[in-house]
């Protein structure tokens, strides 16, 4: 923990944060395809900004760690296809990530474990942010195309129980497996 505090205080002094530094490292030691990386990154903050926050510093935390699972959801590519988001997590809980304490690494593992399949897998983990989560989720479920194809204004907005997302008509009926796959996610 120590040395989480040394590296945080060392990167604030030279405006430079440790944790990117270490996840921009990882993103090159795992040959990370940064172009998805930056469309899950970016549709991910979208869909957050859009949900209410009242605490300002917690909002800017919670985009940079939306920011680095987004970066390094696909790092266990790099060991398995099949799986790969079992390897990414293991990856993300066991590796040394300077500027990284254990219980961000061990939130980073969640997120990068759950952003597809099933939910029972990251249930029981601690501190696991539920809406942060729907937000990778969603953004990596719209993105699998890995193209800069134009996605339509998304609409999203918290609801009595989950999340309500709001997507033209036309658009879903020209995309009916990505329209499949919302049906699935939302019986998740």
């Amino acid at each position: 923990m120590r040395l989480s505090v040394f590296y945080d205080l060392l990167g604030r002094s030279q405006h430079q944060d440790m944790r990117t530094v270490t996840v921009e490292g990882f993103k090159k030691r795992y040959g990370v395809d940064s172009a998805q990386a930056k469309r899950i990154d970016e549709l991910a903050i979208s869909f957050y900004d859009q949900l209410d926050e009242p605490d300002e510093d917690a909002r800017e935390e919670n985009r940079m760690l939306l920011s680095w699972a987004a970066s390094l959801y696909e790092i266990g590519l790099s060991i398995a296809h099949s799986s790969y988001h079992k390897h990414s997590a293991y990856i993300a809980s066991n590796a040394d990530m300077p500027g990284f304490s254990r219980i961000d690494q061990s939130r980073l593992a969640a997120f990068v474990l759950g952003h597809a399949g099933k939910l029972g897998r990251v249930a029981h983990m601690r501190g696991i942010d539920w809406t942060l989560l729907f937000c990778l989720r969603l953004a990596a479920l719209l993105s699998r195309r890995r193209t800069d194809i134009g996605l339509p204004c998304i609409e999203m907005k918290e609801a009595n129980v989950g999340f309500e997302v709001r997507l033209p008509n036309e658009w879903v009926a020209s995309n009916p497996l990505t329209d499949y796959s919302l049906a699935q996610e939302a019986r998740e």
